[in-house]
């Protein structure tokens, strides 16, 4: 969903400033109170004036998001979740090639039955990257065929060594452009690259 937004929030008996984040799986809130609350833990949800309103784990809970951004999260909220072979655009004839170790079960799941044998019968390409050598390895395969949609799948989080920003720089240095994120799993994201139509 990769929804954001900085509202006043109300849960149980505290209430604070918040930056709420409506991921696929799960509601995040960051700042003067946080919590952590699954989507499938959502109870009552409803749109309460400008506010959307629900309960989870015994907690009632009030976002103050404006009545247009309540009622697009309630929608996000209701809708069934994507699964990650649709938002990775694998579909029938699809052809992945996997460069790296991919040890995701979900990621797996996703791919399998539609793993090209070699890159010359492939329709994307999809790379995890753990490390500055993975990303020039995914950039000499990607040369090969640089029509492909690239893929990159890698951890996430602020902690993490070889992230999202040194992924994005490298990758936007040698002209690839990136149009779409999604994530894997509480661990990895992936953000899709391509060259920019001519």
């Amino acid at each position: 969903m990769g929804k954001e937004a900085l509202v006043f929030a109300e849960v149980g008996v505290e209430a604070g400033e918040v930056r709420a984040f409506l991921e696929s799986h799960e509601l995040i809130l960051r700042g003067e109170l946080r919590r952590r609350i699954a989507i499938p833990e959502i109870r009552n949800l409803r749109i309460d004036g400008d506010d959307l309103t629900f309960s989870s784990g015994g907690e009632a809970v009030r976002l103050r998001l404006g009545a247009q951004m309540a009622s697009r999260w309630m929608t996000s909220i209701e809708a069934p979740p994507t699964d990650l072979k649709t938002k990775l655009g694998i579909r029938v004839g699809c052809r992945v090639f996997c460069l790296g170790a991919f040890d995701d079960e979900t990621l797996k799941r996703s791919i399998a039955g539609h793993e090209a044998i070699d890159l010359l019968s492939a329709t994307m390409l999809v790379a995890y990257v753990e490390a500055a050598v993975d990303i020039e390895t995914a950039l000499t395969t990607h040369a090969k065929h640089p029509t492909l949609p690239l893929w990159v799948v890698y951890r996430k989080g602020r902690t993490v060594a070889f992230g999202d920003t040194a992924i994005r720089s490298r990758l936007r240095q040698a002209g690839l452009r990136d149009s779409k994120s999604c994530s894997v799993s509480d661990f990895l994201t992936a953000t899709r690259y391509s060259y920019p139509a001519v």
